[in-house]
């Protein structure tokens, strides 16, 4: 178990399930209409994917400037985020 949990395979299958997660609601949206538009979530998906390989540079031990290059594109694309949504009008839920 440790060294699952030490290996950058676990990270590889989580980031995996996380873009097709992505795909999933994507197609829902385009195809059916349902679900939330990618605008919404994909910001969250980007950074939350490029948080994983900063991980798994980690656990694989990659040059640091990997690690601090996925830590800065995750951190720009969240406050891309949190500018469009600051920005964004309030409108009533649904």
């Amino acid at each position: 178990m440790e060294a699952l949990l030490r290996s950058p395979h676990l990270v590889d299958a989580i980031a995996l399930m996380t873009l097709i997660e992505g795909a999933v609601l994507y197609a829902l949206h385009h195809l059916r209409r349902l679900g939330p538009p990618p605008r919404d979530w994909l910001p969250n998906i980007v950074s939350g994917v490029l948080l994983m390989l900063s991980l798994r540079s980690v656990l694989a031990q990659s040059a640091w400037w990997w690690i601090a290059g996925f830590l800065l594109a995750a951190g720009i694309v969240h406050w891309m985020d949190l500018i469009s949504r600051w920005r964004a009008p309030l409108t009533p839920p649904r």
